[in-house]
């Protein structure tokens, strides 16, 4: 039974990697001239996909989902403490500032679910402490807006 789990989890793992790797190439063509837009609507496209079929909180795939909507998340912070903090639109973040600041976060995502492909799924324990982590990474990104 533990095998037939691993392997699926394996599977989840892959089909949210791609899912993730399909949404940054997507990046480009997600609406939003200014920034805070971009942000929101790149929130909302992957809410879209997560919610379509997300995986159990007891797999590794859950960290993907839930780590990319951290990282829309403080992407989002920077953005909106950005826009409040400078009074003069011509020296706001702009999305092209944002975008690739939005691409190395979702990077490090995709490298880690690539990583445990290929070496193998983090432990019980390790799901637990990092359910834990994005948690407070949800809530103080969440805190701030």
């Amino acid at each position: 039974m533990e095998e037939v789990e691993e392997q699926e989890n394996v599977e989840r793992v892959r089909f949210w990697v791609d899912r993730l790797h399909e949404f940054v190439s997507s990046l480009d063509g997600i609406d939003g001239a200014m920034a805070i837009d971009f942000c929101e609507n790149a929130c909302i496209a992957w809410q879209h996909a997560a919610m379509s079929d997300p995986p159990p909180l007891t797999s590794p795939a859950i960290f993907i989902v839930l780590e990319t909507l951290g990282a829309l998340a403080q992407v989002m912070s920077t953005v909106t403490m950005d826009y409040a903090s400078t009074p003069e639109v011509r020296d706001r973040l702009t999305r092209n500032a944002v975008q690739p600041l939005l691409n190395d976060a979702l990077a490090d995502i995709l490298r880690d679910g690539e990583r445990w492909l290929d070496e193998g799924l983090p432990s019980a324990e390790e799901i637990q402490k990092r359910l834990a982590a994005i948690k407070a990474v949800l809530q103080a990104a969440k805190d701030a807006n």
